[in-house]
């Protein structure tokens, strides 16, 4: 499976394009009008888009949240209309909580947690981060986002798989 894992931005977004061994071709910060018209003409493929749902957090929501929210939608209306198998949207509590073990992680936690899951499948964490290097600011949520998605998505065909086999 080839999935986009996307954290959204008002602005800008970061994204991977990674597949369920977690290795990944390409990794970036870009506007939001590039990824949009990267999905339309390319990344519409990929088996999955994986976006980072807004949460609510009481009270008034500023204009960058409402940004967000707009181009979040955008994405998934782009990756949608062309045909692409769906969209998944994972809340940012859930990624945290999935990755960290608590929900009220922040970003340097989730960043040791993606750091420590390389350094199982290359074998140390100084390899874990020269495959790495190229990962900065928002790309580690990024890829935070899409090891949830795999990690869910392995458990969900397991329990399928078990309750067949009953």
């Amino acid at each position: 499976m080839y999935i986009l894992a996307i954290d959204p931005g008002s602005k800008k977004s970061a994204y991977v394009a990674m597949r369920h061994d977690l290795s990944f071709d390409e990794c970036a910060i870009v506007e939001n009008e590039t990824l949009l018209d990267d999905i339309w003409s390319r990344m519409c493929s990929m088996d999955r888009m994986v976006v980072e749902k807004l949460g609510y957090f009481g009270g008034r929501m500023g204009k960058d949240c409402l940004d967000t929210a707009f181009w979040i939608g955008r994405f998934v209306e782009a990756y949608g209309i062309n045909e692409g198998q769906g969209s998944v949207l994972l809340h940012r509590k859930t990624i945290v909580t999935h990755m960290c073990g608590v929900a009220t992680a922040g970003d340097s936690a989730v960043r040791s947690a993606v750091i420590s899951r390389y350094a199982e499948i290359t074998g140390s964490k100084a390899s874990a981060k020269e495959y790495l290097k190229e990962v900065k600011r928002d790309i580690w949520s990024a890829l935070a986002i899409g090891i949830t998605f795999f990690d869910m998505d392995k458990l969900q065909k397991t329990k399928h798989t078990k309750s067949k086999d009953k």
